[in-house]
């Protein structure tokens, strides 16, 4: 199997799994639908390009894996000018509570089923129409998402052992004045377990199966449908 390899990397991220109104909560993990969104920022479409969406979201497979320990920020809003559900106008400001995952470290692993639409995504990465945000726009990453890389392994399991985390490929590829703080933390050298999650059946592998709802359906409306995934760990060493 050949995979391109995103490193998400930032101060802030957020992950929906299905929350419309005044709670936005985030998962652990980055979601199909945020993967397959930051793609189509690359191509240039814009959420009411439903079709081409749907078709992407079903041309690809995702694997995540978490490659640092990060913190929950909730952050409070107050939000004005809004309307009740009968239409008119709300006169109270509405509370809002949204969630972020702090300093996360993911990387992310993107099969496509044919040879041609593979190409076309590392193509639009290497060239985004869009700026790239994750999760949500106020959530920008700290540096390219793609550094070109690519790789074949026998499954998501495999590619995911032989990756090296996403904080150490930093440390090598940018500038000093962003891993200065990185290179002062010193390595414990402690072993860890990386939390992973796929949508691919790995057979020889002690996965745990749960279903979440991140296939893109219809951009526009908003809508998803269910998608099997399974999780399982790798052995690391903290960083």
């Amino acid at each position: 199997m050949k995979y391109l390899v995103l490193r998400l990397s930032g101060p802030l991220m957020s992950f929906g799994e299905g929350d419309y109104w005044d709670i936005r909560s985030t998962g652990i993990f980055p979601t199909k639908s945020a993967i397959t969104g930051l793609l189509a920022a690359c191509f240039g479409w814009s959420r009411n390009d439903t079709e081409e969406i749907r078709e992407l979201s079903e041309g690809i497979s995702v694997s995540v894996r978490q490659d640092n320990r990060f913190s929950l920020l909730r952050d409070y809003h107050t939000i004005l000018n809004t309307l009740k559900a009968d239409g008119k106008p709300n006169e109270n400001a509405v509370q809002s509570y949204r969630s972020y995952l702090m300093e996360a470290e993911f990387s992310v692993l993107v099969s496509a089923k044919s040879g041609a639409l593979y190409v076309s995504i590392r193509s639009a990465l290497m060239d985004p129409v869009w700026p790239i945000f994750l999760g949500r726009k106020s959530c920008a990453p700290s540096v390219p998402v793609y550094w070109g890389e690519e790789i074949e392994a026998e499954n998501s399991h495999a590619a995911f052992q032989s990756l090296p985390v996403t904080g150490t490929l930093l440390n090598q590829k940018v500038p000093n004045w962003f891993t200065n703080e990185k290179k002062s933390q010193k390595k414990s050298g402690k072993p860890v377990q990386h939390a992973c999650i796929t949508d691919e059946k790995l057979s020889g592998v002690d996965t745990r199966k749960s279903l979440t709802r991140d296939n893109i359906v219809n951009s526009r409306l908003r809508v998803f449908s269910q998608r099997e995934v399974y999780k399982f760990f790798i052995q690391g060493i903290e960083s």
